[in-house]
């Protein structure tokens, strides 16, 4: 098997508006490698925060942002709370690569902290 390449696309997916997105290997600056070593995270949340985003903004022809706050809840018999709240940011560059996919991800991550909790890690890889 061959070695895999940076812009080797791991995964692809619509953001909330129908645009697509990709996920590449990347390098500890970008992409999965990038998420997945520096900041604890995975493809499904940056999936997760791309198609359910509180918003989303076109920073330039490079650079759309997205977040979402994700909650970490207690329950008891009497009901449930929200006792954490992180934002997550992703970060996507829309623009096509000589594969017909774009750039897509180059991070993902809790604002705040370079490290996120294991909880953001599986609440929204359920999402």
């Amino acid at each position: 098997m061959a070695a895999c390449s940076d812009y080797d696309v791991l995964a692809t997916w619509s953001d909330n508006a129908g645009k697509p997105v990709a996920m590449r290997w990347g390098s500890n600056t970008w992409g999965y490698r990038k998420i997945v070593d520096k900041h604890n995270l995975t493809t499904a949340a940056a999936r997760t925060t791309t198609k359910y985003p509180a918003s989303k903004v076109a920073e330039s022809a490079s650079s759309v942002v997205y977040t979402t706050p994700v909650h970490k809840y207690t329950c008891t018999v009497l009901g449930c709370k929200i006792v954490e709240t992180r934002t997550l940011r992703a970060v996507v560059n829309p623009i096509r690569l000589a594969d017909g996919s774009p750039k897509g991800v180059i991070t993902t991550y809790c604002e705040g902290v370079t490290w996120c909790p294991d909880w953001v890690k599986g609440a929204v890889n359920a999402g």
